[in-house]
């Protein structure tokens, strides 16, 4: 229990801080004194030290998350960022990932070693420059790379801090289209270039494999390169709800442990299911690159999993508070991740109501269809209903929309999910031994995939597939949570036993707060969704091949320009 209040605390610090209250630090030293002395005065001492020990870390997550603040580089006397919007500059640094390939450029991340001054001297330095060049040449992480041009600073663009997002990774500037000398190749990690090599090669199996846009969907999910799938294809998952699925994020990892477990437990037994899961997880964390964001979510589920596996599934939750606790101390900066953010919004509401829902669901099914695998169904539908629910205010807050058809979509995709992903592999592995036994294996995988590219282009023809959001920060999703998290304690005081009836006592016994909790939720949404057609919306767009620019007229056309192209709708 103490551990428990102890890492709330720490997260509510974090949270805190993240949200401009750190300030207030004098009030959680003068409350938390307040509890101590009334513990004291009760002759409670365990209550006093208690208080004394959680106003105590809520002050130190917030000294934490200060000091995590990214710097701007360092250049001699001055900041890289100061740099910026200049005179050309030559520095030397080091491609520190895997470069992005898009359609007509590529993108990487230079972590810069040195700049040469005005008089000639190369000075040592320190910061990273999102660099955009042309496809050719190909570059490759651990190249050393001298480039000549200007530095730019991130833009702030409307609705979405552009800068910050890319401060929080140490970005400070941006370099587009400079000239660049490979000075030589092979730095960085053996390790990481070895997981490079290897998912060019799955990646290049895949292609020979299988049809478009098969192959580059297939891409996307079991290797997390994005950037080949159709624009259209990703337009329409994106209004269809499904885009989180192709995207590698916390939520695909919970996604493919709680469904690895849910499709084996019936087979080899829930124990055995348990343990097979975190092998896939660790494995597709591995094979995707082991980013940060895949690192936080893996190790996640791993814990939640393991608390199930050593026979103590209630204390999933204290063990996904204490991760989350640890994961903020390690990179305080990652509350602001949007995939952290829905691993843990995923996982928490897994945890919370994938139980009951399923109890009624299976309930129900076993009433109308006695004949059908009701465990088996009831248990793939609450998973899915659980995490859909649960990330959609951060969707909303990120992305500045929702879709209302994105339960319906993703619970006739989910299911299928793990054979999209396991058969995807097979296929990668299977081309790379031969080419024709992947073409083989391919036509297996072809199916579910093609399933999946046909749901998404159903969904996105119909009418109000995608609703725009306007005006959900951060904060107004908080307060969209605290709805959440009153109507999630109303179901679960509400939710009956699978044979007894649901009784008016148990009904007065849902306390009123939850109605005005529920207003509130709803009041966000509707002020969120309320349309405001008074002006003219430029919205600039980073997607999967490049830069594009939305514009939304005040009678409610909307125009897409990209690269010189452009379309209407």
């Amino acid at each position: 229990m103490i551990v428990r209040l102890l890492s709330l605390a720490w997260l509510a610090g974090t949270i805190g801080a993240a949200f401009g209250l750190a300030g207030f630090w004098p009030a959680v030293l003068v409350a938390s004194g307040v509890v101590s002395l009334a513990g004291v005065w009760s002759r409670k001492p365990r209550v006093a030290s208690t208080a004394v020990f959680i106003g105590l870390v809520v002050l130190a997550a917030m000294i934490r998350y200060d000091a995590s603040q990214p710097a701007e580089g360092v250049v001699g006397n001055e900041t890289l960022f100061e740099l910026n919007d200049g005179k050309p500059v030559s520095l030397i640094g080091t491609v520190r990932e895997q470069p992005e390939e898009r359609e007509t450029s590529q993108r990487f991340q230079l972590a810069v070693e040195a700049v040469r001054s005005e008089d000639g001297i190369w000075e040592p330095a320190e910061g990273v420059v999102l660099v955009t060049a042309r496809l050719f040449p190909e570059f490759r992480y651990g190249d050393r790379l001298q480039l000549n041009g200007r530095l730019a600073t991130p833009p702030d663009l409307p609705g979405f801090d552009y800068r910050e997002y890319l401060a929080r990774k140490g970005i400070v500037s941006l370099s587009s289209y400079a000239s660049i000398q490979r000075l030589e190749s092979g730095g960085g990690s053996d390790v990481l270039r070895r997981i490079n090599s290897t998912r060019s090669s799955l990646a290049s199996s895949l292609e020979r494999s299988m049809p478009e846009p098969e192959a580059a969907l297939a891409k996307g999910i079991l290797l997390g390169l994005r950037s080949s799938i159709p624009r259209d294809l990703s337009d329409d998952f994106n209004r269809s709800g499904i885009s989180h699925l192709v995207a590698i994020s916390g939520y695909n990892v919970m996604l493919i442990a709680g469904f690895s477990v849910a499709s084996l437990a019936w087979l080899i037994g829930r124990r055995w299911a348990i343990g097979c899961s975190i092998f896939l997880i660790v494995f597709y964390a591995v094979l995707v690159g082991a980013s940060p964001s895949v690192l936080r979510a893996t190790i996640m589920a791993i814990v939640v999993l393991s608390a199930s596996l050593a026979g103590r599934p209630r204390e999933s939750l204290n063990a996904l508070i204490l991760t989350a606790a640890v994961l903020t101390f390690w990179q305080p900066q990652i509350v602001h991740d949007v995939a952290f953010q829905l691993s843990f919004a995923a996982t928490l509401s897994i945890i919370l109501l994938a139980r009951p829902l399923q109890e009624i669901l299976e309930f129900q099914m076993r009433r109308l269809m006695p004949e059908a695998p009701a465990h088996l169904l009831s248990e793939h539908l609450a998973v899915t209903m659980a995490a859909s629910l649960a990330v959609m205010p951060i969707i909303a807050s990120a992305f500045d929309r929702i879709s209302p058809i994105a339960l319906a979509t993703n619970l006739l995709i989910v299911p299928v999910f793990p054979v999209v992903l396991g058969t995807s592999g097979l296929t990668a592995l299977a081309g790379v031994l031969d080419s024709g036994l992947g073409r083989l294996v391919g036509e297996v995988a072809y199916l579910p995939l093609a399933y999946m590219v046909e749901v998404g282009r159903l969904g996105a023809m119909l009418p109000g597939a995608a609703v725009p959001v306007t005006g959900l920060g951060s904060k107004e999703a908080l307060l969209a949570y605290v709805g959440i998290f009153g109507v999630g304690v109303a179901f679960l005081r509400l939710r009956r036993p699978v044979a007894e009836p649901l009784g008016g006592a148990r009904l007065a016994a849902v306390p009123v707060a939850t109605l005005g909790i529920a207003i509130l939720a709803v009041a966000v949404w509707w002020s969120a969704l309320e349309p405001d057609d008074s002006r003219l919306r430029v919205t600039i767009l980073e997607v999967g091949q490049g830069d594009a620019i939305s514009l939304e007229t005040p009678a409610g056309h909307r125009i897409l320009v990209d690269g010189g192209r452009s379309g209407s709708r």
